[in-house]
């Protein structure tokens, strides 16, 4: 795959929440990043407010990667690797510069280009860090904040949240939300994601909506004429199931972000 976002948007997006998920069952925690290690470990400390720094007994350390800094306030982005060696562990680098070496191949000039980028807003920050992620086999980016900044990585694994199980009733809501939220987000053509992400539909009634399933039940998109996402509805029945013979009723989430209930 090359660098183009409707290709990882949104199971990056779904590896996001689960890595969300799994950690908010822990109430408050602090971090720390491992650079030598090349680990971000996560600590049982509920005095702390949420990702401050690291104290108390360790609940989970994964292997990453460093991708960038994000200064919101200055809308700049550096990469990690045009930081050198006296500030970024070389191991540590390694993915985002095989990035780079690959980018300027294809002539991806915004992710080899060194120095400070300005007038980045989250959206394009998001977008550069869920590419570099992918890229480089991440799970999930996950941001650290810093000093007037935030420190973006890729997760490279976490065993624990890929074996957790989604409840099979809760699925197709919480895979809704995860759309509409994402397509709030991020710009880019929602079809061509949406069919990167689902694979092979379990239906498409015509060229405006697509079906797959989702747990115990599926989620229907709705697309409008420009081909972007008009409608997320979530159904109890799988898709195509006798049940759906008729009137479907749904929970809807819609592409403003809203969540479904």
């Amino acid at each position: 795959m090359g660098f183009d976002l409707e290709d990882y948007v949104f199971s990056m997006a779904d590896h996001e929440l689960a890595v969300a998920e799994y950690l908010d069952g822990f109430g408050r925690y602090g971090w720390g990043l491992d650079q030598a290690r090349g680990t971000i470990r996560f600590t049982r400390d509920r005095s702390l407010p949420l990702g401050y720094r690291m104290r108390g007994p360790v609940f989970a350390e994964w292997p990453v990667q460093l991708i960038g800094v994000y200064a919101p306030d200055q809308q700049s982005w550096r990469w990690a690797w045009d930081y050198g060696d006296s500030a970024m562990c070389e191991p540590i680098v390694a993915g985002i510069k095989a990035v780079r070496d690959d980018a300027a191949k294809d002539g991806e000039e915004s992710f080899c280009a060194p120095g400070k980028m300005t007038g980045v807003d989250r959206r394009y920050a998001a977008e550069l860090s869920t590419i570099s992620a992918a890229r480089m086999g991440g799970y999930s980016t996950w941001m650290c904040p810093l000093a007037g900044g935030e420190l973006v990585m890729a997760i490279m694994g976490c065993p624990a949240v890929e074996r957790r199980c989604v409840d099979p009733v809760l699925a197709p809501i919480r895979t809704a939300n995860m759309i509409s939220k994402t397509i709030a987000l991020l710009e880019f053509d929602h079809r061509r994601a949406l069919l990167a992400y689902v694979g092979t539909p379990m239906r498409t009634d015509n060229v405006h909506t697509v079906s797959f399933p989702a747990g115990a039940g599926h989620v229907r998109v709705e697309f409008d004429q420009q081909g972007r996402i008009a409608h997320v509805n979530v159904m109890a029945q799988p898709a195509g199931s006798a049940e759906l013979n008729g009137a479907e009723d749904g929970i809807e989430a819609n592409a403003g972000g809203e969540e479904a209930q």
